[in-house]
């Protein structure tokens, strides 16, 4: 068992807290509030692809009602943290998927256990047992929290609540008119002690107890939605879930949860903070997995922030995790945004370019979810206009270069047919019709924002450009090798011929297209006009900042107009695309850029990890790992960007923190699809060990402190 424990309990860290304990199976998370909590706690069942709109407020994912809503009291005193609790502790069984609680009080004592089913999606479950320590009268009540907590709420415009018996059925119809159905069913444990009524839709429990003496209920709640196109059944489901009892519904759902946990981890041995670290990273990956095509939300199953939208994460964090672990949910990521390209048209149609252009906040179908206004200004309150929407152009190419990625890794023919090459058509139309040809005949990308969000409305920013010749390139390669082995199939597209007739113009971007190459001192300027900047560093920012939730970035940001950058963006570059830039020209540009990284974003430390363990600073590459996997627990993040909460899971940061060890410390690549290791460990790790996939086959290394690697054929289980 390995386990995530909290002793006592933070109400100043309350909200930390809520989302460090967090419960998910990739299409429901739970936050990890207590029972008796109500919305000012900010609980969330939160249904990962279920989006809706309320008036003119963000577009975000929808939060159900809370099913494990439980009011305790004994003697007439409500047991509560915020009362008078003796002691108290929470965990998350990390390998188990299981979220456990411990509250003792003056006359009795709490514990729970819940889960997230991952043996069946809808379901989640709850062990409530209530000990008294002496004689007394106990009243509990049991049922919905109808008080829905959303950040842009509310997202039900009708709401029905239907009891039959221990039974009670919601039905919401949101403002865009799905549905979403939740079905609640109690079911006590034997007992003959207490008295059980009805108000309204909540069950109320009363009993005289003797000392010692145990109360324990299982609450079984299961979620539907329209929305899905998929049957509301949660009432059937739920009574299936509650004949089959609690025991073995958990025992189901330990088994898979275990298996995909155990063949995600990295153990390491001689730290254990790194251990527990990396632990917590592979929980959050393990529980992210869903078989819907709804991708993972950069603050995963945690809540509402970012709209429920996936971003760039999904393809350059998290899908390097699943290539090496999880071939299925890898290709839900993949299967996604080619279901997506139809709205990655029509984003590129509203904008007058040609081809694709992805969604930066991309929720269902592609849908964009990102707005023009992201941001409010902290001494005023006035929304601020930002450019994420319709300037950061580098999206398709990172979805495109995903594509490339997974089937150069799996060799998955059907994928490439069945959307990937029109994906990666699609894309290169883009970026030439977003280009500029000058004079000379070279290509611009004018006018961009790439991974450093501080400065907007650049020029020919290098990581963009390098993601725009890369996935172009890797159409006209792609184009060709299925053109020769499965023409039959490729002539079958409707654009066929205009796909054929693009490749000499391709040839012709990809060969012109600008590039800021390292000047004398070897330094790649992030974009034109960098270099000329304000020679300001992060910590001279921050020491000017009249409100510590002042965002930095956008036209008047105190960032802009310097040197300061918000995360790794030439870095991330050079990180990503390893083979392109020798040792030399990393060093240069890693010490140049280090000390303007502000690393404002979760993404930034896994990037600038991956960059000190190939020059071999494997201090700070380990201490740049350790910042990546702790985000979560306690570490340095960001909650606030101006006035609007950005709190939840770093999605990004957890499969980050696994890419700092394996591609990193352990100097993971793939030649020809065939693994090599040219290990970096730091001397905080003694040695490390994982499985792999490399091709179809499961494979686990093992490295120690003298770079010795010895690798072995694993067995694959089947589900």
């Amino acid at each position: 068992m390995i386990e995530l424990k909290e002793q006592g309990f933070s109400f100043e860290e309350e909200k930390d807290l809520g989302t460090r304990f967090v419960i998910g199976n990739g299409h429901l998370g739970y936050r990890g509030t207590l029972e008796e909590d109500g919305k000012a706690s900010l609980p969330a069942l939160n249904v990962v692809g279920f989006y809706d709109r309320y008036q003119d407020n963000w577009r975000e994912s929808v939060n159900m009602p809370n099913p494990f809503y439980i009011k305790a009291e004994v003697n007439g005193k409500p047991l509560s943290l915020k009362d008078n609790c003796l002691d108290h502790s929470q965990s998350l069984i990390l390998d188990q998927g299981l979220f456990q609680r411990r509250s003792e009080f003056a006359s009795a004592l709490i514990q729970t256990e819940r889960f997230c089913s991952k043996a069946n999606e809808h379901l989640l479950c709850l062990k409530y047992t209530l000990r008294v320590k002496e004689p007394s009268i106990v009243n509990i009540s049991l049922g919905f929290d109808k008080d829905i907590y959303d950040i842009n709420g509310p997202h039900f415009k009708k709401t029905t609540y239907i009891r039959k018996g221990r039974l009670v059925r919601f039905l919401g119809v949101t403002n865009e008119g799905d549905e979403g159905e939740e079905a609640l069913l109690i079911q006590p444990q034997i007992r003959t002690f207490y008295s059980e009524s009805y108000q309204d839709d909540r069950m109320l429990i009363s009993a005289e107890a003797k000392e010692g003496s145990e109360l324990t209920f299982f609450l079984f709640a299961t979620v539907c939605c329209s929305f899905f196109k998929e049957p509301l059944k949660a009432e059937e489901e739920v009574e299936e879930a509650s004949k089959k009892g609690y025991e073995e519904n958990k025992e189901e759902h330990i088994k898979i949860f275990q298996k995909h946990f155990n063949s995600g981890r990295v153990v390491i041995q001689g730290n254990k903070e790194a251990q527990e670290k990396i632990d917590y990273s592979i929980y959050l990956l393990t529980s992210a997995a869903s078989s819907y095509l709804t991708s993972i939300p950069a603050r995963g199953f945690s809540g509402q922030t970012y709209k429920g939208a996936a971003f760039w994460d999904s393809e350059n964090f998290l899908l390097p995790f699943y290539l090496l672990t999880d071939p299925e949910e890898a290709k839900n990521l993949i299967l996604y945004r080619i279901n997506g390209l139809k709205g990655a048209l029509k984003k590129a149609k509203e904008f007058s370019y040609q081809g694709a252009f992805y969604a930066w906040e991309s929720q269902e179908d592609g849908k964009e979810g990102c707005s023009k206004y992201n941001v409010k200004d902290v001494k005023t309150g006035k929304w601020v206009r930002t450019y994420f929407v319709d300037k950061q152009i580098h999206i398709s190419g990172d979805i495109a270069l995903a594509i490339l990625s997974y089937y150069e890794r799996t060799k998955d023919i059907q994928i490439m047919l069945q959307g990937g090459i029109e994906v990666l058509y699609q894309v290169s139309l883009f970026y030439l019709s977003y280009a500029i040809k000058d004079k000379e005949g070279t290509y611009h990308l004018n006018d961009v924002i790439g991974p450093d969000e501080y400065h907007e409305r650049v020029d020919d920013n290098a990581f963009t450009n390098m993601v725009a010749k890369k996935s172009v390139g890797g159409f006209i390669r792609m184009f060709a090798e299925f053109d020769h082995q499965f023409h039959h199939e490729l002539s079958s597209y409707p654009d066929y011929q205009q796909m054929k007739s693009f490749i000499s113009q391709g040839e012709d971007f990809v060969a012109h297209l600008y590039f800021p190459y390292p000047g004398t001192d070897g330094i790649i300027e992030q974009f034109k006009g960098y270099f000329d900047l304000k020679d300001l560093t992060p910590s001279q920012i921050k020491a000017s900042l009249k409100d510590p939730k002042q965002y930095w970035g956008g036209k008047d940001g105190p960032a802009s107009k310097t040197k300061t950058i918000k995360q790794a963006d030439v870095i991330a570059m050079m990180s990503l695309f390893p083979f392109d830039f020798s040792l030399d020209s990393l060093k240069k540009n890693y010490d140049y850029y280090l000390p303007y990284t502000e690393h404002g974003s979760s993404l930034s430390s896994s990037m600038y990890a991956l960059a000190a363990f190939r020059l071999e600073k494997n201090e700070e590459g380990y201490n740049f790992f350790i910042k990546s996997a702790g985000v979560d627990l306690g570490g340095e993040s960001k909650s606030w960007a101006g006035k609007i909460y950005i709190g939840g899971s770093h999605m990004a940061a957890a499969g980050g923190s696994y890419l700092s060890l394996v591609y990193g410390a352990a100097g993971l690549s793939f030649i020809d699809g065939r693994a090599v290791f040219n290990p970096h460990l730091p001397k905080e790790i003694e040695s490390l060990s994982f499985s792999y996939l490399e091709g179809k086959e499961k494979k686990k290394v093992t490295i120690d402190d003298k770079k010795v690697v010895m690798i072995e054929s694993e067995e694959q289980e089947n589900d």
